[in-house]
């Protein structure tokens, strides 16, 4: 492709002549800026709009690094994250790091070059935040709670507790299903700060991973089946879970109600629509690239943005 260079040689005007056609600047006479256009067109010349953005110190462009994208939620989280930039007007970069930290230290340096800010998703460690340091970009961690570096967090153990707090009332015990250890995981603690508050027997089921077939397992951990609710994790354990309740004969919601977490697509299509909590991925997007654009304005912003979420009941749940 010809440089701007070239063009204005076979223009035979100057180079800065060139750049001000391509801009629409005024102050060129009609027939220089036809004599440019017919060269430019000629040459089907594209301006580099890195290049520019570099040395104007803006390039219109954000990073976005993600562990994985093996679950549902993620893929929507980073498609409306995605679309809600172009929105506003920037392109995206995409690195997928598998949990890899080296991995991610590659991308971090390789994408400061080109791009105005970084999207995290993944929690901050000391050598992430090392690199973020150095590269002295602003950033944002989306779906991350953090007392000191600008995040928008999803409240889910709010959700759990309003989940609980609507259907209790059916239920003579209630048990946990999740695969994280972490006692102070969100979701774990909505249960269990709704457990102070209800005079029933409960019990937190550590599983092995948190796929279908773990929550298909789950069941026998579980014991007898007399108003029983059972509150997954996620979707996914929820509807392995459901699978072998079916299996057993287990009257729900009567025997057994069961509420999933995320509220992914094939939620409603199961053999009973499963009853969820929700969390808004339009909002997330929307308040982590506000966050971040205005981080790159230079203008005042929350360093923290909470996402509510909600109750879905369906027909796994007595409301």
């Amino acid at each position: 492709m010809a440089t701007l260079k070239e063009i204005a040689r076979k223009a035979g005007v100057s180079i800065r002549t060139v750049s001000r056609v391509i801009k629409n600047k005024p102050h060129i006479s009609e027939k220089t800026a036809k004599r440019v256009q017919k060269v430019l067109d000629k040459f089907s010349y594209t301006p580099n709009l890195l290049a520019r953005g570099l040395k104007a110190g803006r390039t219109n462009m954000l990073a976005v690094i993600a562990s994985s994208l093996g679950q549902q939620v993620l893929t929507k989280k980073l498609a409306c994250l995605l679309n809600t930039a172009d929105n506003y007007g920037y392109k995206t970069l995409l690195g997928i790091t598998d949990g890899d930290r080296e991995k991610e230290e590659c991308f971090v340096q390789e994408f400061a070059f080109s791009c105005d800010g970084f999207f995290f998703l993944s929690k901050p460690d000391n050598k992430n935040l090392r690199i973020l340091e150095k590269v002295s970009k602003p950033f944002v961690f989306v779906d991350v709670q953090s007392s000191r570096y600008p995040c928008v967090p999803i409240d889910r153990q709010a959700g759990v507790i309003e989940a609980i707090e609507k259907v209790k009332q059916h239920y003579k015990k209630c048990v946990f299903v999740t695969p994280s250890v972490d006692k102070k995981e969100p979701r774990r603690c909505g249960f269990e700060k709704a457990m102070a508050d209800m005079q029933v027997r409960s019990e937190i089921i550590n599983i092995p991973i948190g796929y279908f077939e773990d929550g298909y397992k789950a069941v026998e951990r579980i014991g007898n089946f007399d108003k029983t609710l059972i509150v997954c994790y996620s979707d996914k354990l929820a509807v392995g879970l459901l699978k072998r309740l079916y299996e057993l004969n287990i009257d729900i919601p009567a025997q057994a109600g069961v509420i999933g977490f995320d509220d992914d697509d094939y939620t409603e299509f199961t053999y009973k629509a499963l009853s969820t909590i929700s969390q808004s991925v339009t909002e997330l997007a929307d308040k982590s690239v506000d966050m971040l654009v205005k981080q790159i304005s230079g203008k005042k912003f929350s360093k923290r943005c909470i996402v509510e979420t909600k109750f879905v009941p369906r027909q796994t749940t007595i409301v």
